[in-house]
């Protein structure tokens, strides 16, 4: 059993009052711009994710303890990146989204002459990766047939709305893989990490500079802790296993 982890994500290096209100994150993921600047201090065994960035032009990142590589260029190009840099450790990160939900006449409500238009509730709760445009969850069995011990789910929608983490998109991946899950996008009150916590199986919460200075780093562990008398998720899968070779999965 484990809490989630806080991590920031910085894309440009950050000013030096900036680095200062980012003490106490529990992890960082960084763009190339960012591998220059200055870095909070992190505690021991904190995650340390390397965002785009170039393995031949970032040699001194080599070997570092607790450093992944994130390639956003789907599971095959990341096994590839991982076939020509076996030394280091690999994530891929895949945009996830709700696909339009259709509307239908149902056959069991109204009358002949007046019709109920009714949503199709397969489609409310699926969801899909930009990775191939496939189901989550056969995105996930695929990324454990290729040996990723860790995957990223980044909610393009939920980013654009603010209003919460997809964590639907969460429990489907979850329902397939039992190795780690990062997840981002969405996140713009405490009550959205405390929804995280109380769902569980996110292995790290990546959220922007900007959110978590709005929201601060104390506050946000809070949120993220389990509190008095609330039972603490066992992060395991909810059903089947990351071999079950995609049966019984949409497209």
């Amino acid at each position: 059993m484990s809490v989630t982890r806080l991590v920031v994500e910085l894309g440009t290096p950050p000013e030096a009052e900036a680095v200062e209100g980012l003490a106490g994150v529990e992890g960082l993921a960084l763009g190339p711009q960012a591998l220059e600047g200055p870095l909070p201090p992190l505690p021991e065994g904190a995650p340390l994710a390397l965002c785009g960035v170039d393995p031949e032009v970032a040699p001194a990142w080599h070997g570092r303890p607790d450093t992944v590589w994130v390639c956003d260029g789907g599971l095959e190009e990341t096994a590839r990146l991982r076939d020509a840099w076996p030394d280091l450790v690999w994530v891929p990160r895949t945009t996830v989204y709700q696909p339009t939900v259709r509307y239908e006449f149902s056959p069991h409500l109204g009358t002949e002459s007046f019709k109920f238009y009714v949503p199709d509730m397969g489609a409310m709760l699926a969801r899909r990766v930009g990775d191939g445009d496939q189901d989550v969850r056969r995105w996930v069995v695929r990324a454990a047939e290729l040996g990723f011990g860790t995957v990223w789910l980044h909610g393009s929608q939920a980013e654009e709305r603010g209003r919460g983490l997809d964590l639907e998109a969460l429990v489907r991946a979850r329902s397939r893989y039992d190795g780690a899950i990062w997840i981002s996008g969405g996140v713009t009150e405490l009550r959205h990490l405390e929804n995280l916590r109380r769902e569980g199986g996110a292995a790290a919460v990546v959220l922007p500079p900007d959110r978590i200075a709005a929201l601060g780093v104390a506050p946000a562990l809070a949120a993220l802790r389990p509190q008095a008398g609330e039972a603490l998720a066992v992060e395991v899968a909810r059903g089947g296993c990351p071999g079950a070779a995609g049966e019984g999965l949409p497209a």
